[in-house]
């Protein structure tokens, strides 16, 4: 619990099983994460603040996997950047990832974002990203869709995705 302030910094591989992390400040991140994995199969991830990021990739190789839970933001959910130009591996197979401007904001030319498994059944609630403007806005790098809700208030994506479900 960081009411005034960001939330923590990975350097090493972490599961999230349950719990709560809360990062306050204006400009916080809840997870910023670097050279490692982050799984999240429960728990809640909180960043309210306007310009706050709910998890962040920006430097070196790094993955993301939800399988459970929720990531709420003010601005950004999962925020993808191409510092340093490494690879970054998003997995959203289950849970939500809510930001108030943009769900997933994906702007690294060596990441791909793949939501939902094709041999999941399909849902229209599983996994599910929302955004105030859109649930996933892609400036470069490789999306996959396979199963679940995109939501955005101006489009659920801005993408013609790589790879989308055959049935």
């Amino acid at each position: 619990n960081a009411p005034l302030a960001s939330g923590i910094y990975m350097n090493s591989d972490v599961k999230m099983n349950a719990g709560r992390i809360y990062a306050g400040a204006p400009s916080a991140f809840g997870v910023y994460q670097n050279s490692c994995t982050f799984t999240m199969n429960s728990g809640k991830l909180e960043t309210p603040g306007s310009n706050a990021l709910g998890i962040v990739h920006d430097r070196y190789d790094s993955a993301f996997e939800i399988n459970d839970g929720e990531v709420t933001s003010g601005y950004i959910g999962l925020y993808v950047n191409n510092g340093y130009d490494n690879n970054r591996t998003e997995r959203i197979y289950g849970g939500s990832i809510i930001g108030g401007t943009y769900g997933i904001y994906q702007n690294s030319s060596k990441s791909t974002v793949t939501i939902g498994k094709t041999d999941q059944d399909l849902s229209t609630n599983k996994p599910y990203i929302s955004g105030g403007n859109y649930g996933l806005y892609k400036n470069s790098g490789t999306a996959n869709f396979y199963n679940g809700r995109l939501r955005g208030y101006i489009n659920g994506h801005n993408v013609e995705f790589n790879n989308i479900r055959d049935k």
